[in-house]
């Protein structure tokens, strides 16, 4: 079974409001069909959480009281990202795997650099890779924003309280 934590940091621009910053971001998954992906932000904590879990879909933005739980293929999800993704393609991001969908073009998955491409959207996904295959630096461009992940660390496989967070409770705001 494919599952794991990568931890790291992200350089996160919006080229539309001309603005970047620098989070730190945690994200567990399982196979291809889980993920959590936490971000904090140093000297401010916890900036965001977004779950997907099968078809469902979960973001919290507790600074902005922002909680949103129902299907994957909402279009509210988009507006909060710099770049046009569908959440199902987060997996895909950070195991550095091909994206099994027509309207993606990809480059062979086990170069040390390799590249998907959607040009409806002009979202190009690129990873650079470390000898043992895992992503080291990937790279998420859009004429609207750049997203760069740098991989700090990963840790094979997950236990019950981390196959637990798959789902966000209901906030109490």
């Amino acid at each position: 079974m494919k599952s794991g934590v990568f931890v790291g940091n992200a350089y996160i621009k919006d080229t539309v409001k001309n603005r970047s910053f620098a989070v730190n971001y945690k994200s567990q998954l399982n196979q291809y069909t889980n993920l959590r992906l936490d971000v904090t932000v140093p000297f401010i904590g916890h900036l965001a959480s977004v779950t997907v879990n099968n078809q469902n879909l979960q973001y919290m933005i507790p600074r902005q009281r922002k909680y949103f739980s129902g299907s994957i293929d909402a279009p509210d999800i988009k507006k909060h990202l710099p770049f046009p993704v569908n959440p199902k393609v987060m997996s895909h991001i950070f195991w550095g795997t091909a994206i099994n969908d027509p309207s993606w073009e990809c480059s062979d998955d086990t170069k040390k650099t390799s590249v998907c491409l959607r040009r409806a959207e002009q979202v190009k996904i690129t990873w650079d890779r470390q000898p043992d295959l895992m992503p080291s630096v990937i790279t998420v461009n859009h004429p609207r924003g750049l997203v760069k992940f740098q991989v700090k660390g990963f840790t094979p496989g997950l236990n019950q309280k981390q196959m637990n967070r798959f789902v966000m409770p209901n906030p109490n705001w």
